[in-house]
């Protein structure tokens, strides 16, 4: 285990290092049915956080739509 390991298992995290970066949207098509729900919580979530910030939520809110239509498709 290196030091960074060591800080991460301790709560410091690097705010310029993602905990789990979303997937560029050229890629959904490639994931599969529960990444693709882990996707669309994830989305939600920044989505609720950034509710206030109408550039940014229209982005996320727009990709969601997006990625809803996706996991449609896998029933």
């Amino acid at each position: 285990m290196n030091d960074q390991d060591v800080k991460a298992l301790e709560g410091e995290y690097f705010v310029d290092v993602a905990e789990k970066p979303i997937p560029p949207k050229d890629t959904w098509k490639e994931l599969n049915f529960q990444q693709l729900l882990e996707l669309q919580l994830q989305l939600e979530d920044k989505a609720w956080a950034f509710q206030k910030n109408p550039i940014i939520s229209k982005t996320l809110n727009s990709a969601l739509e997006e990625l809803r239509a996706l996991i449609a498709t896998h029933f």
